[in-house]
């Protein structure tokens, strides 16, 4: 079978494209959205990261889920890049999830400034676990924009086990 190289590093072209060196325009939206995101682990039983496009870095905040997951004390990640819970995906699975992303960053870029918001990306990823069984996750991921709604400042994802 032959291998589609047009997609060969997904992971670094996404990276190319989300990164940016505007500082945010609004100081507060970090705040709220690390707010939002414990609502959202306390009411949803999910993971959140959110990933900052400006300092290259991401926040995760976990509950039981990532408890479950092995993923005390995974607070914070030096790369836009969820490492510890991309790990626990195949190489497979990882470049399914960073084609589906690309196509999403396309896809968002070609719409009206004021629609961009009202778009998320949504599929199942499936993790591995420690004990070698699978685990079907369902993975959203929205973009957070500048106030133009020209440039991604934060990525924010959400994994939530599917029962």
């Amino acid at each position: 079978m032959a291998k589609n190289n047009h997609f060969n590093d997904n992971r670094g072209t996404l990276d190319r494209l989300l990164r940016t060196s505007l500082p945010p325009d609004d100081n507060n939206r970090l705040a709220e959205l690390i707010n939002y995101a414990h609502t959202l682990v306390s009411l949803e039983n999910t993971i959140v990261v959110i990933s900052d496009m400006h300092r290259g870095e991401s926040r995760i905040v976990i509950g039981d889920f990532g408890l479950r997951l092995g993923l005390d004390g995974y607070e914070k990640e030096n790369s836009i890049w969820e490492s510890r819970i991309l790990e626990m995906m195949t190489p497979k699975e990882q470049e399914n999830k960073f084609i589906a992303e690309l196509r999403f960053y396309h896809f968002i870029r070609h719409l009206h400034k004021s629609k961009r918001k009202h778009y998320y990306l949504a599929s199942i990823l499936r993790f591995i676990l420690k004990d070698g069984s699978n685990m079907n996750v369902m993975h959203r991921m929205y973009y957070v924009y500048n106030n133009k709604q020209e440039r991604v400042l934060y990525a924010v994802c959400l994994y939530t086990m599917i029962r």
